[in-house]
């Protein structure tokens, strides 16, 4: 891909490199930490959907329908690290 296809994309790979991190954290047993950092991702392609004029591969669908989206699932990512039990053998 050439730079100009990689600036298109916007901050797609700033969420994209949280997401991974987070998918990372998980995988190498700081499952709590990576459901933050993947829930903040999250949180930042909400926030860049709003704020940015040409969000590249963050735009989906109309704004406030991406927007919406993004905030539920990190809300709802959130949750689930906040309520998932690490004690159980």
């Amino acid at each position: 891909m050439t730079q100009g296809g990689l600036s298109r994309l916007g901050p797609w790979r700033w969420v994209a490199a949280m997401a991974i991190t987070g998918i990372v954290l998980s995988a190498a047993g700081r499952l709590r930490l990576g459901c933050y950092v993947f829930a903040l991702s999250l949180l930042v392609a909400a926030i860049a959907r709003v704020t940015v004029k040409s969000p590249g591969g963050l735009a989906v669908r109309r704004r406030s329908v991406d927007v919406v989206c993004y905030l539920g699932l990190a809300a709802a990512v959130a949750l689930a690290g906040t309520l998932v039990r690490l004690d159980v053998p």
